[in-house]
Parts: C-alpha cells; sequence; structure tokens
C-alpha cells in the first residue's frame, strides 16, 4: 500500500514540477522529440495547469497521508520499543 502511494505522489509530483517549468521542459525538447509528442506534452502541460491549485492540494494531502503511514508502518515494529510508539506518526508528520 505504501509502494503505490509513493508511486502516485511520485506521479503528482512530477506533473507540479512539469507545470512550473513548462516552458524550459518545451524549449529543451525541441529538436528531441517528434513534433506530435511536443504537442502533446505541451497540451498536458497547458491542461493540467489550468488545475495547479487542485494539483497542489492533491499534493499536500498526499505528503500528508505519506508521512503518516510512514509513522505508522515504523511504530508497528515490535523489535525496537523506542519505535513501538503510538505518537511516532505524529512526530514523524509534524517533523
Amino acid at each position: 500500500m505504501g509502494v503505490v502511494l509513493f508511486q502516485v505522489y511520485m506521479v503528482v509530483l512530477f506533473v507540479w514540477i512539469g507545470v512550473i517549468f513548462r516552458h524550459q521542459i518545451i524549449r529543451f525538447c525541441e529538436g528531441k522529440l517528434p513534433s506530435g509528442l511536443l504537442d502533446f506534452v505541451d497540451g498536458f502541460l497547458i491542461k493540467a495547469g489550468k488545475v495547479s491549485n487542485a494539483i497542489e492540494l492533491f499534493l499536500g494531502f498526499l505528503a500528508i497521508v505519506l508521512a503518516a503511514y510512514t509513522g505508522f508502518l515504523l511504530s508497528a515494529l515490535k523489535t525496537y520499543p523506542m519505535l513501538n510508539n503510538p505518537v511516532l506518526p505524529i512526530l514523524f508528520l509534524f517533523s
């Protein structure tokens, strides 16, 4: 479950970075990619840019859930008594 959550987080993060650096990405890829693929990428980033606020909120939500999940996962370790603490997810989240 954590791996799937992390992969979704990474995809959304790459889309968000692509929206921010759209002009630089398109300028860098000109001449290196076929024009059809370049137009597709540019169109996708333009459409994603229209909902960038929603992407940022979803990215923040995923970051919080991922941090809390990691804290819960570490708190479930029985072999390390110091980590077996119900407060660990909250500490992990705020750190």
